[in-house]
């Protein structure tokens, strides 16, 4: 429990203030100022501290929840969701997927993810579909297509293609 506290002194030790602040001292004052000057300001400095790490909690809190609530529904979803980055030299690379990659293609998460591209699964046929509407697309452009997948058994599926490029402002 943190319980913010002002150390009022009658003495001006400069080593005391220092041990009272590392003990969790929000601020440390000495008597024989003016206090009716010195102590509105501290106070108001304590309280928007208090106020700032208040809102900080509730912003943590806040995001761990959305979080939670994001895991859970991409734990639900039956198709395959997924985000990708370019370097400055135009290599793709997944950065995070979610979803029931094994069912539709038979490769885990891991495994898509460690090839940096799911490239790797789509009929040499659709190549060229794949690289218009999925990896070719410009900044702002979004493209829907289907593409033919080889599955880890040996057999093809069709899967539909719904891309969008966002260029990430971070």
């Amino acid at each position: 429990l943190k319980v913010p506290f002002i150390m009022m002194t009658g003495q001006g030790d400069e080593r005391l203030a220092v041990e009272m602040m590392k003990l969790g001292a929000s601020d440390y004052l000495v008597k024989d100022v003016d206090l009716m000057d010195i102590l509105p300001v501290a106070l108001n400095r304590l309280f928007n501290t208090i106020r700032t790490e208040q809102a900080l909690r509730k912003s943590q809190r806040d995001l761990m929840e959305s979080e939670a609530r994001f895991r859970r529904a991409a734990s639900l979803i039956s198709d395959v969701v997924y985000s990708c980055t370019t370097d400055e030299d135009g290599v793709y690379s997944i950065e995070w997927m979610t979803g029931a990659s094994e069912p539709i293609c038979g490769y885990t998460i891991e495994e898509i993810v460690s090839r940096k591209c799911w490239r790797f699964l789509v009929a040499e046929e659709d190549i060229p579909v794949f690289e218009k509407n999925v990896t070719g697309l410009a900044s702002g452009h979004k493209a829907s297509c289907e593409l033919r997948i080889c599955h880890k058994n040996g057999g093809i599926r069709w899967v539909a293609s719904h891309a969008e490029c966002v260029t990430d402002a971070r």
